[in-house]
């Protein structure tokens, strides 16, 4: 926390929802299989915990993207 400036839980929540998003940019993985690489059992909680960070869901925020950049090449990956 010295070093960061934020709690442990903070930057851990902080790099787990920006990998997320990554994942929602560049593939079509369900939600709820984002959800699960980024270590969130249940893709309701990282819903919830997405919307508090960015102000929408990732459905939203991966629709969104898609309307901006509709020739964005997405990859399958696990």
């Amino acid at each position: 926390m010295e070093h960061l400036g934020i709690t442990p839980k903070n930057y851990l929540t902080t790099y787990r929802l920006t990998r997320a998003r990554e994942l929602l940019k560049v593939t079509d993985l369900p939600i709820a299989s984002i959800a699960e690489s980024c270590g969130y059992s249940d893709a309701l909680v990282f819903s919830k915990a997405f919307r508090q960070m960015y102000q929408m869901t990732p459905t939203a925020w991966r629709k969104t993207r898609n309307q901006l950049h509709p020739n964005h090449k997405k990859k399958q990956t696990a």
